[in-house]
């Protein structure tokens, strides 16, 4: 069998969460303790973790496809913008075929995935081990 001629390998790209995995996936029983998707104070999307009160905005872990000047921590949202100066969070960032074309189109043969940690200590950091187990099967399915 003839080895692959990789020539460029990305060892550090990043994911995000689907806007609607835990209503897909998640046991219903357990949706009051998920992460929450709020809109965060430019009209981008963020997730509100762990109870918390300050939700974690996704700009600058959501870059495929932005330029360097248009990078900030707020308004980026998944689909379409509903205010100004927010940007569309690319489905590269989210959905496998979608990330096969931007790889395709950066010359990238291989990628080293990382998946958001915020949202696993969501589960793994409750004391109910139910939800814990819920949440890493809902979040690998």
């Amino acid at each position: 069998m003839a080895k692959p001629a990789y020539r460029v390998i990305s060892a550090d790209s990043h994911t995000v969460e689907p806007p609607d995995l835990w209503e897909q996936w998640l046991e219903k029983k357990y949706l009051d303790t998920a992460p929450k998707l709020v809109e965060d104070k430019d009209g981008g999307h963020a997730w509100l973790y762990m109870g918390a009160t300050t939700p974690e905005p996704l700009g600058l872990v959501t870059c495929v496809g932005t330029h360097p000047e248009e990078l900030k921590w707020t308004g980026a949202r998944y689909g379409e913008p509903t205010t100004a100066g927010a940007r569309e969070i690319h489905p590269g960032c989210y959905r496998g075929e979608k990330r096969l074309e931007v790889m395709d189109t950066d010359g990238v043969d291989a990628e080293m995935l990382y998946p958001p940690q915020r949202a696993m200590l969501t589960f793994m950091k409750s004391q109910d081990t139910g939800a814990h187990l819920a949440g890493i099967q809902a979040y690998n399915r």
